[in-house]
């Protein structure tokens, strides 16, 4: 058995060769049949471009091999084909965005880290991804088995309530899924049916350790005011981005778009569209309310700062199971 593996910076996919006895042998990056490594965007000026990969094999198009799929930063999911056969793989030079229906597929809240399984156990292969939100989601394989196409996606799992940063946790029964899910499918207790085993992340705030009962309601009815305030910050976030994406897709040559001063104008429509719809006043009554937390909080690591909620947070990972009903 090998291991496959994703990273963030430069984007690079890695097979770690199984040796047996639960050894593996040092790192390998895949590379194409033209020897460039196999990423998000095959031909770049700068390895950002490729920021952030996850993966997922199956036999794309049932010619008995399998075919990487790569799930990306932004939410995109691609189809990198093997050209080779199954004991020597060799890996296309050219990307393939998977589709939905006329458009490109794109993960609700990005970061997709897909799963290829047969979700409904009717012989096609699905794709199941986690979300930076936290969120895992359903895409169903409704095409043929040489062919396949997608369904729009079904939440599996929601999204989580917040930004998962600096959240409360007055007792470690209230701990919940946090963002950046990624995924696993297995039967895991031999049952027939397929659950899921979700990894996550999260930073997570206390009370101090003398904090009254009024306080901890006190805190508990700020973050619920956080929540909000994040929420509504995630709509004029998304609300923002989509105009600004649509001025760069007029006004920037795909293959422009990475140079720097191509950035440096992004960069300025970014903050005068932000500005516009009033995100940087919505931001700052966020941190105005995480402020007045802070004095009823423990766990202080180092100085509060206006920009870092997490001054006094703890960072986690869980790995939770979501068993098949």
């Amino acid at each position: 058995m090998d291991l496959l593996s994703g990273e963030y910076d430069p984007g690079y996919l890695y097979v770690f060769r199984g040796r047996g006895k639960g050894l593996f042998a040092a790192r390998e990056t895949i590379t194409d049949q033209a020897g460039v490594p196999v990423r998000r965007r095959p031909v770049q000026s700068k390895p950002v471009e490729s920021f952030g990969s996850w993966l997922t094999m199956v036999d794309w198009d049932a010619d008995s091999d399998l075919d990487l799929v790569l799930g990306s930063f932004h939410g995109e999911i691609f189809l990198r084909r093997n050209e080779g056969t199954a004991t020597t793989p060799k890996w296309a030079t050219t990307n393939v965005a998977v589709q939905l229906g006329d458009r490109p597929l794109l993960v609700t809240g990005a970061h997709a880290s897909p799963v290829a399984v047969d979700w409904d156990r009717d012989g096609l292969f699905d794709l199941l991804s986690g979300s930076e939100n936290g969120g895992v989601y359903w895409y169903r394989n409704t095409g043929r088995k040489d062919s396949p196409a997608f369904t729009a996606e079904v939440a599996l799992v929601q999204p989580h309530d917040g930004s998962g940063y600096g959240e409360l946790l007055v007792a470690d029964a209230e701990a919940v899924p946090g963002i950046r899910s990624q995924i696993a499918v297995a039967d895991y207790d031999g049952d027939g049916k397929l659950d899921l085993l979700l990894g996550d992340f999260s930073t997570l705030v206390s009370p101090k350790p003398d904090a009254t009962a009024a306080q901890i309601a006190e805190l508990r009815e700020a973050m619920a005011q956080v929540n909000k305030g994040q929420r509504r910050i995630n709509e004029v976030g998304a609300a923002a981005e989509k105009e600004w994406r649509a001025w760069i897709d007029t006004n920037i040559p795909a293959d422009k778009r990475y140079e720097d001063a191509s950035q440096d104008r992004i960069r300025v429509v970014i903050e005068a569209t932000e500005a516009k719809l009033g995100l940087p006043a919505l931001q700052a009554a966020l941190g105005a309310i995480r402020a007045r937390m802070q004095p009823l909080l423990g766990g202080r690591s180092r100085p509060p700062s206006d920009s870092d909620d997490d001054a006094q947070a703890t960072a986690h990972g869980f790995v939770w199971l979501f068993r098949r009903r």
